[in-house]
């Protein structure tokens, strides 16, 4: 649907690699994404997910909104799924479900300090995916650090 093609993307870019499915964009497919502004009272970031025996339908007042929903989508999967690389599985299923939500904080935040200790760009990348998984939206990266307190303080 119009809106949605990031969301989507990120679905085919995160789901293909360990399924092997190419879930190509097709206006009858079984997943679909859609802005829907009905959903307004869901907020920026909330979404509307329901899983039927024979579709998906993921919506959102938003395009965050949609990408909350893709993860939501990947932790209905086996952790297998999870994976950057193909697995072998004898069926990938989701459970039905109806599920409506939206964060209650606007900012959900994490902060690691690389100014101390050094983590390699892969291992951040990694990072910020388990943090997108988990829906956290602001990660504060402590670049610098001298180990002392120059701000002067009266005695």
């Amino acid at each position: 649907a119009p809106g949605a093609e990031g969301a989507a993307a990120l679905l085919r870019e995160l789901l293909t690699p360990a399924t092997g499915f190419p879930l190509p964009a097709a206006p009858d497919g079984q997943i679909i994404l859609a802005l829907d502004t009905a959903l307004g009272g869901t907020g920026e970031e909330g979404y509307g997910l329901t899983v039927a025996p024979d579709a998906v339908l993921l919506r959102a007042a938003r395009p965050a909104g949609l990408l909350h929903g893709v993860q939501t989508l990947r932790q209905l999967l086996p952790t297998e799924a999870l994976v950057p690389r193909p697995v072998r599985a004898e069926r990938w299923e989701l459970p039905c479900v109806e599920i409506t939500d939206r964060p209650l904080l606007s900012h959900r935040g994490f902060m690691i300090d690389v100014a101390r200790h050094f983590q390699p760009v892969s291992w951040l990348r990694r990072l910020v995916d388990l943090l997108a998984l988990h829906k956290l939206n602001v990660l504060q990266l402590h670049l610098t650090d001298d180990q002392g307190w120059r701000m002067p303080v009266p005695a």
